[in-house]
This record gives structure tokens, sequence and C-alpha cells, in this order.
């Protein structure tokens, strides 16, 4: 049967990808001449030279002799011409001289273009403009191409393209559609001559049209085929929404009424849509950007939420789609066929007909597309088609014809400036090569687009969370661990939502509130629990992280059904629509490569070691009020406080009656938890990476000091000297740095500075490797310490020994009296070639080996340097006796490692 309704018609003209850039124009512009032919015209010119311009064809029109400017434009990258198109042929037919103008384009006009040409037409100029369909009707009346108008063709089929390509007779290719949106083509034949349906795919593929449908030859007696149907229909598209948290424990985008903060941002995104509403802007296309789990998904889909109320439901309407489900290029014709239909079926567009896409590759240009922009603009509404995880497009090559559907569908959004937003949610710090296809389609979208970037959590919407979880668990946490939760969020609601998670399952399993406040709290950690689990699910997990988002059929295919259903129901693994992805990125990135993101810990201690150990003295044998501590230190009762402020977050005391506190760990064990807290600060990690970058060199206290002033920022210098003092102050105590004179030395995570469980204030009192004792002496200490775990430093005669094997990380202390021996990392060497390496890698040596290098043996000279480098006032005398102590050792040590 014929078609019921008439159908959309255009153009592609198409030719080998080894013709120039000339051979492609003259090849249309052949076929323009052939038109002009047909209707009395002359052609005297092709493609001629005149002064500062070029000619595509010089024409004559036989009856009335008027000269003709001929301008031909085929695209297949966009719909419409745009302004400059129009403006150029007048301006080039008024320099040459010409009577008439004619322009030939296998797209219409776009809006601005339009008007200027209406703007000719009025001043009386003879402007002809040739659209596809005058083309089509000018080819069909000379026989050129066959007419389809009465060939008999189902009731599903809604436009008809016709495809022009030297190689191949001129085919129309007749798209068939289903439940509203394109599914397949079918390729008519101008003559009888044998068409290659693979050659045509190929073709379309070269100039990226039509992706994603079949094509197959038209045979009148299979129309109405239903095996082809159910084939269609086995291979559909699906479109699925934003898979929202089941309930605030689901690590999933939260729930609308889970939503927290954002006040700014939403605001400025319905300012946006407003503005499109009003006519004060012409951008339709908004971007929402920010890094990974900074809650772009949640967001989108509480706006969604947030417009059904009254305020908004008459104004916007936001339909999130999530772009993982997508399979190709066919995606973009779905989703939008599924948004309008489900705003006309909650009644914010109110046609009674249902939405179709007739044209794959020109949405904006069908009839019910227009419809519906039609009755959006005259009723002051605003409809928006939001694609979620859009970065999706980008990382998969076999997604790129997607991504060029998405190009071609925003880049008409944005020309027609309708009451129609297109939204892209997408993640930072993606990387796209120059050679990657989506790396130019993305950026051509930048003039046309607006930015909003989601930045992280403030403190206020932090503890909002965190107050919604207690609320939902009926747990209320402890001051010190909500303040370590949310610093060591820092501002990422992905990694609060985790930690918070994690938490609050641990304390109702039993765990206490102060151990899990001493225990770090790293993604990684939190990443190698979620696979504590069988191998077999591990692997599948990883699997689909390597390839996400995939078909669940592969990963089923793979591992088994029982397998994927258990990680799905787990929530390890998220389902949109047949495909299924891992559960956050940051987790997927975990999966295929193994490392995590290291989020620091950024307390800033309200006072240095001094006045904390202080109050540790004072508490280690009984439990003391806030009043009594004031009472025998003299300190003032902020300062009490602000020292409580500080083990606290420490973890060192917990209330213990009344308004009474008590230490929550044996005194000895204390400079261990403060280090297992320390190895995790944001200072600590930035110096440990310039020590690195310095080749393990010790830093200027210049450069520590802008570390600790980067990240903490303040208007007031002598604030600034404070934080670098105290954060100094803690990290000594925990065996993190040492000092030697103006420099710091940054120990990594099994080594001990000598200033270990020492109160040694910020940049006072410096311990460094003076050789008090012998090397000889040294070694039989440290073989005691063999046989031995620990020893009392109050041993008699091995103080000065202790002090050199504490200042060289050999030994550490493990309390007010006694000595432990840090384990060696190289267990293979015996007690006095460690000890040889040990002292070859002090400060104090490897700076006297460089004054070697420059004085000699000279003494003196050696003493005065020495003294200078180290910042000591030493008496010639007492300089010469350090010196000749560091000579000593270092001889022996540098034998000893000769005869390694």
């Amino acid at each position: 049967m014929s078609s019921i309704i008439p159908f959309e018609k255009s153009i592609v003209i198409s030719v080998p990808s080894e013709y120039s850039s000339s051979e492609k124009g003259a090849f249309f512009e052949r076929l323009c001449a052939q038109i002009l032919r047909k209707q009395s015209y002359e052609i005297t010119g092709c493609e001629v030279r005149r002064t500062g311009m070029e000619v595509d064809l010089e024409a004559t029109h036989k009856p009335s002799r008027k000269t003709v400017y001929v301008e031909c434009k085929f695209y297949n990258d966009k719909s419409t011409i745009d302004s400059k198109v129009v403006d150029l042929c007048f301006a080039q037919s008024f320099r040459g001289d010409f009577d008439k103008i004619a322009l030939f384009s296998t797209v219409k006009l776009g809006k601005d273009a339009q008007g200027t040409y209406d703007n000719y037409l009025k001043k009386g100029v003879d402007f002809s403009f040739y659209d596809c369909n005058e083309i089509l009707s000018a080819l069909e009346a000379n026989g050129q191409v066959a007419n389809i108008d009465n060939i008999k063709i189902n009731a599903n089929i809604t436009s008809a393209t016709l495809l022009i390509h030297p190689e191949v007779v001129p085919v129309w290719l007749l798209q068939e559609s289903e439940n509203g949106s394109p599914t397949g083509l079918i390729a008519y034949p101008s003559s009888q001559e044998y068409v290659d349906t693979d050659r045509i795919r190929e073709i379309l593929n070269g100039e990226s049209k039509l992706e994603g449908l079949e094509v197959r030859l038209y045979e009148e007696k299979k129309l109405q085929s239903e095996n082809k149907v159910s084939l269609q229909s086995a291979s559909r598209e699906v479109v699925s929404g934003i898979v929202l948290a089941d309930d605030i424990m689901d690590p999933k985008p939260c729930r609308p009424k889970d939503f927290i903060g954002r006040d700014d941002i939403q605001k400025e995104m319905w300012d946006f849509f407003d503005s499109v509403r009003e006519g004060e802007t012409n951008c339709r296309l908004i971007a929402l950007t920010g890094s990974s789990g900074n809650g772009k998904s949640s967001l989108v889909a509480n706006l969604s939420f947030r417009f059904t109320n009254k305020k908004w439901k008459n104004k916007f309407y936001i339909y999130p789609i999530d772009v993982r489900s997508a399979r190709g290029a066919r995606f973009v014709a779905e989703a939008v066929c599924k948004a309008f239909n489900a705003a006309i079926g909650d009644g914010f567009i109110e046609l009674s007909q249902q939405f179709s896409v007739e044209d794959i590759d020109n949405i904006t240009g069908g009839v019910a597309f227009r419809e519906c922009a039609e009755y959006l603009k005259s009723s002051n509404k605003v409809m928006v088609i939001f694609f979620d995880q859009f970065e999706e497009v980008f990382t998969k090559e076999e997604l790129f014809p997607l991504f060029r559907a998405f190009r071609r569908f925003a880049l008409d959004v944005s020309a027609e400036k309708e009451n129609v937003v297109v939204g892209f949610s997408w993640r930072t710090g993606i990387f796209l090569g120059d050679d990657n296809p989506a790396y130019g389609l993305w950026h051509d979208l930048r003039d046309h687009r607006s930015e909003r970037r989601l930045q992280t959590f403030d403190e206020k919407d932090s503890r909002k969370m965190i107050l919604s979880f207690e609320r939902e668990a009926g747990i209320n946490l402890t001051k010190p661990l909500k303040a370590r939760l949310i610093q060591q969020a820092q501002g990422f609601p992905w990694f609060l939502k985790k930690l918070c998670i994690h938490l609050f399952k641990k304390i109702k399993e039993g765990n206490s509130q102060e151990e899990l406040l001493i225990s770090q709290m790293q993604i990684k950690n939190l990443f190698e629990e979620d696979l504590e689990r069988p191998a077999r699910e591990v692997d599948c997990l990883k699997f689909v992280a390597k390839r996400s988002p995939i078909d669940r059929y592969e990963a089923t295919k793979e591992f088994g059904d029982e397998t994927v259903a258990r990680l799905i129901s787990d929530r390890l693994l998220i389902k949109t629509g047949e495909k299924i992805s891992v559960y956050w990125d940051v987790f997927r990135d975990y999966l295929t490569t193994n490392e995590a993101p290291v989020i620091s810990w950024t307390f800033m201690p309200n006072c240095g070691t001094n006045m904390s150990l202080k109050i540790i003295e004072l508490l280690k044998d009984d439990s003391l009020s806030i009043d009594e501590l004031v009472e025998k230190t003299n300190y003032s009762k902020g300062t009490v406080q602000n020292i409580f402020v500080d083990l606290s977050s420490f973890s060192l005391v917990v209330k213990a009656e009344e308004d009474k506190y008590k230490l929550n760990c044996e005194v000895d064990g204390i400079p261990l938890k403060v280090r297992s807290q320390m190895l995790g600060h944001i200072i600590y990690k930035e110096a440990m990476a310039a020590y690195r970058d310095n080749d393990n060199l010790p830093l200027t206290i210049d450069v520590f000091s802008s570390i600790t002033k980067r990240a903490y920022v303040s208007d007031s210098r002598s604030a600034q000297d404070q934080y670098v003092n105290r954060i100094m102050s803690w990290l000594r105590y925990s065996g993190l740095i040492s000092l030697l004179h103006n420099k710091v030395r940054v120990y990594d995570a099994d080594s001990y500075s000598p200033d270990f469980a020492e109160s040694t204030g910020g940049k006072n009192k410096s311990s460094m490797f003076l050789a008090a004792s012998s090397f000889e002496n040294a070694v039989i200490l440290m073989n005691k310490f063999c046989v031995e775990k620990n020893i009392e430093q109050s041993v008699p005669g091995v103080r000065n020994v202790i002090s050199d094997l504490i200042s060289l990380g050999i030994c550490r202390r493990v309390g007010d009296s006694r000595i432990e021996m840090v384990r060696p990392s190289n267990k293979e060497i015996n007690v006095e070639q460690q000890l040889a390496t040990k002292v070859l890698e002090a400060n104090t040596i490897i700076l006297l080996d460089k004054l070697l290098e420059k004085y000699g043996d000279n003494l003196t000279l050696l003493v005065e340097n020495m003294c200078s480098e180290l910042g000591k006032k030493w008496k010639p005398a007492s300089g010469a006796r350090y010196v000749r102590g560091l000579l000593r050792y270092r001889n022996v040590a540098k034998r000893i490692i000769g005869e390694m």
C-alpha cells in the first residue's frame, strides 16, 4: 500500500574519499548544471576564477539573456546553511556584475539565513534558492531518479533519502520506523540495475549518515514480513533513566529525598532554563561538568524531581537519560522520542498524538518535533533532555557514530533556537588525544554550549549528609569521628557517602567509633573491602570494568547468570537497560589499574606537641576535668579546650565520667598512634613527593613552609608561621621528618627520624647524628638489640650510643625509658653493614663528604664550615671533637661498604 501521510525527503551527495576538494565540488556542480540546462539555462563557465573570487557555475538564462551567478553547496555534516553563505552569494554576484543569483544546497536555510534571504528578496534581488526538495523535484521531473510518491510502501515509512554517488545508481533509502523512531532502511533503486546493500551501507558509513540502520532491498511481497519486524525489535536501543539508590546505604546516585545542598548550582541551572523560556539567550546546550563522584547524576535527578512541583511543573521539564545503555547511533533518536513521549504522557506537552522521529539524521526537521516546539513556544515552557554519563561516548571507539549523532542533534537544536534544551553531564579528567575523533567533535560544540562546573561539598553540606545517615541509622557519631569524616572526604560527596556507608555498617557490626577513627579511611581500603568476595566474582568485576558498560549477556556468558545477578544485587554492578557497569567510575579505575586516588587528611592541630604532651602527662594516672587541667597548667580554659580538640582528633582521650577525661591508650603507644594518622596527612604526602622530586635530598625550610602555606591559606603571616611550626612539631614527633639546621629530611613509612616520640617543638630543637660514641660500641649495642627486644635507656654506659643509633634511625623510643631497634629494610646484611649504610646516609656525613672534597683534611676549615652549615655555635675544641668523631665513623663505614 502507499504511505497515507506524505513523508519528508532529503538528499545525500557522496563521492569517493580519494576525491580532492575540487573534484568533490565539481561532482555536485555537474548535477546542478544538468538541472539548470533542463530549465532553459546555458552553462557558460565552471569553476571560473575572477579577481578575488571563484564562481562555481556561470549561466545565462536563454529567454531573457540574463547572467546568473551559481553557488553549489552540499553538506553531509549539518542540516542548515549559515547566513554568511547567503551574504557571500550576494557579495560575489554584485562584484561580478551578474543579473541573477542561484544557490543550490542539499540542506535548508537556517533561521538566520532564511531571514537574510528574505531581506534580499524584499530589496528586489533576483535570488533563487534550490533546496533539497527543489533539487529532488527537478531530478524526478528530468527522469534522472525514480518518483516514489506512488510506490507501495508500509505505513511505517517516515522519510526518504536519495543517495547519489558516482559509483552506484541513484537509490532511494526509505526509513522504517517502529514505535516512533527509525529502525532500518529499504533501498529502492532508480533503475533496474543491481544494488549492493553492503556497498550502500559502506558509502553511508563513510559519510556518517543514517548510522545504525541496516539496509535491505525493496521487495513488494515482503513489505509486511513479521520476521523482519521481530528482528528489528530484538536489536532496539534501550533508553534508561538515571538509576537511583534504593536507600541511603546504596552507593548509587542518591534519591531526591536524600539529596543534600548544591543550592548555588541548582539556581544557576534553572536561571539558565528560565533565560531560554524568556528568550534572553540563544544558547540551547548546557554541559554539567565535574570530577568523578561529585554528584552530577544526583543533581540532574533531583532537578528532574523538583520540576514536578507546583512552582516549576508548568515551566520546565527535565528528562534524564543514562547514556551507558546506548549501543549505537540509533540511541539518540530513541532517546529523543522517549523523552517527548514522556513529556506528552505527563501532560507537560498537551498534544494528543505520540511523538515520532521521521529522519534519524534530521530529528529537528520532523513534523512531530516542529509541533512540539511550537507548543512549547506558545505555552512558554522549556523541555530539557539531559544525557548523563556522557563521557562514555568519548571513551569507546565503537560509540563514535553515537557521538556524531549527538553532535548533529545538538547543533540542530542550537540552530533552531526553540524552547528545547539539550544537556550533557560528563566527568572532567578524561584525556582525549588529538587523534581521537571525539576530541574535535566535542570541542566543536564548545562555542554553542554553556558550561556549569560542580564543585566539591562545603563543610555545611558535608555535615548535612552525615546527619542524614545518623537519622537513618539511629546512631550518633562522636565529634572527632564527624570531624575526621569531613576532613578525610575533602568535599567529595561520593567519598563521604562511601565512608558513611562503611562506618555505619561497621558500627552496627559492633566496631567502636574510636577504633574506626584511628583506621586509615582511604579509598583503597574501602575498595579492598568491596573485593572481599569469591575470586570468580572479583574476576567478573574486573571483566566488566575493562569493558564497562557492556551487555549483560557478555558477562553472563563468561561468568554465569548467578554471579552477575549477585553482584547486581550487592550493588557492585549497576544495570542500565541491557548493559551493566561498575557502580562508580573511581572503583572501575581501581579495578583496571589497581590504583586509587589518595585523599589526604587535612587536619591542622591547634597547638604544638609540647602543650599536648603536658596534658597527656597529667592524664597519665588520673581522669581530670578541663577546669582541673586549667588549674594545674595555668593555661586558659580556651587553650585547654583547643588541646583537647587535637587530642580527640588523634583519638588519644575519651570522656570518662561526668566532665572528666582520660587517656584512650597507654602512654607508650601514643607516638605510634599519632604516626599512623600523620602518614595520611596532606603535608606529609606533599613533603614526601617534593623530597623524592629533589632526588631524596633534604628540603629547605622555605620549601616546606610553602607546602604548608598552600594547604592552609591565611592573610596573616604570623598565622602561617604558626601553622608551619605546629605541623612540623607533630611530623617530627611522628618520626616522619627531621631538621638539619635549615633543611628538612623526610622519612618514608618504614623509617623513623631521630625525633620520633620526642617533644621537639617546631623549628627549635633538631636531632642529628654527631658521633657521640664509636662505631664499635654501636655494633655491640645493636647485637644486644638482636637478642633483647628492647632495653632501658638508663642502662649505664649506653646513653651516647643510643643517641647515635636514634639519630641514625636504627633505633626508636617506645616510651619514656625504653628503646627498641627498627626492623632493617634489608634483612640480608649483617649488623655492621646495616650500621655502615645508615652512617653514610646521615645528613651530617653527606655534608662532611662535600666539605672534604672542597677543603681536604684542613680540620679548621672543616669545623668552621660544619658550624655554619649546621647552625651550631661550637667552640673550636668542641667542633674539632665532633668532626673527628664523624670522620672516624665515616671511615669505618666506607671500609665496610667497600668490602661488601
